[in-house]
């Protein structure tokens, strides 16, 4: 199964709880000006040492690697990926003459700069317009770098930003982006109490390696149906509903079992240790393994089992 990447932007700011929860669905996440955004946290009015450490560590360990913008000559044929591009470009326009007319730049000469605001004062509406460029660039910019990171490395690659306001049509035919937008909101966010080995172990725990490949399999079947965005949202709540039902009837089963087992168990070992029984101690000692058993049968079976790997994760690290 190839690798997947998302591609982040670190000139638009992100937040480390975003990078958890994005590091229990991409193998690897690509961030356009990591070195510099991680340089910023040392050269801040009140510096994030500690943060900046963080991702440096992070980039040591191969979760997260800088990328940039860059020409491939292939890539000039696709027509999406240049209309992409150019629309890039000119949006960069428009957002470095708002940026520059709004504000102005000191630089000192040491890699850090000033801003000073405009003696103008922002109006709420080139606020928001602001803000929309920032984040409509950023979506343009992590596309345009998913399309080069697909055809360098042969891998999926992902944009982790969506253009702002604009809201899909939910009959259109959806594509492995549209996917990936429906599924990712269901992970939870770890919070910032969360060590990443936890997230690291829980990542690399053989069970939920497939339960991880058998998501990946429906991300992938899912598109291949050719459903609606619609349909593909209503089919994973369905399966997602399916799951969680499935495995609470069988867990108060589970526990009522285990309740039986011990209660039988406590009455016949004060029986047996008088009678030296030893072979039904260890008959029923024998249940427990076999209820456990059972549970994990059903985990592999239970109607929805292709998103558990979803339900895992809630699991552990919803809050």
């Amino acid at each position: 199964m190839k690798e997947i990447i998302g591609v982040d932007d670190g000139l638009s700011g992100f937040r480390i709880h975003s990078l958890k929860r994005e590091a229990l669905l991409f193998d690897r996440i690509a961030i356009l000006g990591l070195k510099d955004y991680i340089q910023s946290m040392y050269k801040l009015p009140h510096p994030e040492p500690l943060l900046a450490s963080e991702f440096e560590w992070l980039f040591e360990q191969g979760i997260i690697f800088e990328t940039s913008i860059a020409r491939i000559p292939e890539l000039e044929s696709n027509k999406e990926y240049m209309q992409t591009f150019l629309s890039m470009l000119d949006k960069l326009d428009r957002y470095k003459d708002l940026f520059n007319r709004l504000t102005q730049y000191i630089d000192h000469g040491d890699g850090s700069y000033e801003v000073i605001k405009s003696e103008k004062p922002i109006t709420p509406e080139e606020g928001l317009l602001m803000n929309f460029l920032q984040q409509e660039f950023a979506s343009l910019r992590t596309r345009v770098v998913s399309f080069q990171i697909v055809a360098s490395l042969q891998c999926e690659a992902y944009s982790l930003w969506q253009i702002p306001e604009i809201k899909p049509n939910l009959n259109s035919p959806l594509e492995s982006a549209d996917v990936i937008h429906m599924v990712l909101p269901r992970f939870p966010f770890p919070d910032d109490k969360t060590p990443w080995g936890k997230i690291i172990e829980f990542r690399n725990n053989i069970d939920n390696k497939r339960r991880y490949v058998a998501l990946r399999r429906w991300m992938h079947k899912i598109v291949r149906d050719e459903v609606t965005i619609n349909e593909a949202q209503l089919e994973l709540e369905d399966l997602l509903n399916q799951y969680e039902e499935a495995m609470r009837v069988y867990r108060i089963k589970y526990v009522h079992d285990s309740l039986e087992t011990i209660l039988t168990v406590t009455a016949e070992l004060l029986e047996n240790l008088v009678k030296i029984k030893w072979g039904n101690m260890v008959k029923n000692l024998f249940e427990f393994k076999r209820m456990h058993v059972n549970l994990l049968e059903c985990e592999l079976t239970a109607p929805g089992r292709e998103i558990s790997y979803i339900i895992k994760a809630q699991d552990m690290f919803n809050s």
